[in-house]
């Protein structure tokens, strides 16, 4: 994985690099006089900015590939990882660690509980308030 993103790293450096020579090479292009003097020079500067846009397309398809494996590599992991998970859960579930169906119902009636715990102590102390209330008249 390591591998991968270290040359994929190198790729978009080497492309950032052919792209600022490509645009010096079409900057200098369009500053050359049209004379015939410099017709041979215009023509190689052509060829020039030609080859290095078909480098840059080819380094665009290799970064791409390399872009997918990695992500491929990422997918694949969090894939195994959550194998991982869920042999444990169910591996710990039978050996009697912890009952499975518990820690999942655990996951959602937390909050349920909460609120549940806090309408029953909001209501005693409304009752002692009252029963107070009651004794002192």
């Amino acid at each position: 994985m390591t591998n991968i993103a270290a040359t994929l790293e190198k790729l978009v450096e080497k492309q950032s690099e052919m792209k600022s020579t490509l645009s010096k090479l079409k900057e200098e292009l369009e500053n050359m006089p049209d004379t015939e003097n410099n017709a041979t020079k215009i023509s190689n500067l052509q060829q020039q900015v030609e080859k290095t846009e078909e480098r840059i397309k080819k380094l665009d398809e290799e970064i791409s590939y390399y872009r997918w494996e990695n992500a491929k590599t990422g997918i694949f992991s969090f894939v195994i990882m959550i194998i991982i998970i869920i042999v444990i859960l169910i591996v710990g579930d039978q050996l009697g660690y912890f009952s499975l169906p518990q820690l999942i119902a655990s996951l959602f009636e937390t909050k349920e509980k909460d609120v549940n715990d806090q309408i029953r102590e909001m209501m005693a102390r409304q009752k002692e308030e009252f029963e107070f209330g009651m004794k002192n008249l």
